[in-house]
């Protein structure tokens, strides 16, 4: 049995990849992407790796798979349909596939198309975007938080226990292998993370609400975005590789966490987690209810998310290590897959 997997978060994918291949199913990753849409700041590496899984699918197909750019649907068409119904038994995706390709797929699949949902910002919500699924019993629903699943059932139960699941997140194991607790401050710089700056109205929001409230920290800002704002903003390092990125993590002084989104949660805080880097958050975002509710670094201004930058960067030790503390139980707790 074939998975078609057209997520494109990195850490998301070496987390649950592995775990599909376990259970001897084969699977396809989209060879084709748009640099500046991968829902990370690291380069989606090694495309090939679970193409010896796949199973019948003929050389000519594999061609067609390969040459097709899946995230943009305006090139869906009847040859690339009929290709993924034949071969693929289970395909797994977001939003990025509009409910009209999701329909072109599954008027003749025979299986099942799951949506994975991690959360809409504010309070947006994910039903009024499904009311156009043509085939419901061929398509599920797989939730990343409780919290998703809680708020959109008090509208109505179109999301339930038959169309519904909740696969929490995890963080790959290679992950904690190379980079566990490698957390050792060089500078007294702190890190952000925003990728699509410019490209994106949503991040291009973010990025300019950090800069009126932050500014006047000294940041490294870790992210996939275009050159051109390489040449604007200098404290940008631009699509590193892992080693570079994640050595970023280990050797800066803090994570300042921007979300105060309730049902939506970047993965870079999971990862900060598990290297040991103290993060300084909003009390109001999913981070703190999911994960780390107590921990000091919890902040309910950005009055209180300045102080605390403030005392770290003046080596207010006992804080920053109350923090790490806190973050190590919570690792323990959530991420520890080994």
């Amino acid at each position: 049995m074939n998975v078609l997997y057209l997520l494109n978060q990195k850490t998301l994918s070496d987390f649950e990849l592995p775990i599909l291949q376990s259970k001897g199913l084969g699977i396809y990753i989209p060879k084709i992407y748009d640099s500046l849409d991968v829902s990370n700041s690291i380069n989606m590496e090694n495309h090939h790796r679970y193409d010896h899984t796949l199973t019948n699918i003929s050389p000519e197909e594999m061609k067609v798979l390969d040459h097709f750019d899946f995230f943009n649907n305006n090139n869906y068409n009847d040859t690339i349909v009929k290709i993924i119904v034949k071969n693929f038994s289970i395909v797994i995706l977001t939003l990025l596939t509009t409910t009209h390709v999701v329909n072109m797929i599954a008027q003749n699949l025979n299986g099942c198309i799951y949506y994975r949902f991690f959360g809409r910002e504010n309070d947006l919500r994910y039903q009024p975007l499904l009311t156009d699924i043509q085939y419901p019993s061929k398509v599920k629903y797989i939730f990343s938080y409780e919290e998703i699943i809680t708020f959109e059932q008090k509208f109505n139960q179109f999301f339930n226990e038959q169309n519904s699941y909740y696969v929490p997140l995890g963080v790959p194991d290679q992950i904690f292998d190379k980079y566990e607790s490698t957390y050792h401050p060089q500078t007294n710089k702190f890190v952000f993370v925003c990728s699509k700056i410019g490209k994106c109205p949503y991040y291009t929001g973010i990025y300019e609400t950090f800069n009126k409230n932050l500014g006047g920290f000294e940041f490294t800002i870790l992210g996939k975005n275009n050159e051109k704002m390489v040449d604007t903003d200098h404290r940008i390092k631009n699509n590193l590789p892992d080693d570079q990125y994640y050595q970023q993590f280990s050797t800066h002084l803090a994570m300042y966490y921007h979300s105060t989104e309730e049902r939506h949660l970047h993965y870079h805080p999971l990862e900060a987690i598990v290297i040991g880097l103290p993060i300084i958050f909003h009390d109001n975002s999913l981070l703190s209810s999911a994960y780390l509710s107590d921990s000091p670094g919890k902040c309910h201004s950005y009055t209180e998310v300045i102080e605390k930058l403030n005392r770290l960067q003046t080596g207010d030790l006992p804080l920053r290590d109350a923090i790490i503390s806190y973050q190590n139980r919570i690792k323990i707790i959530h991420f520890n897959l080994k």
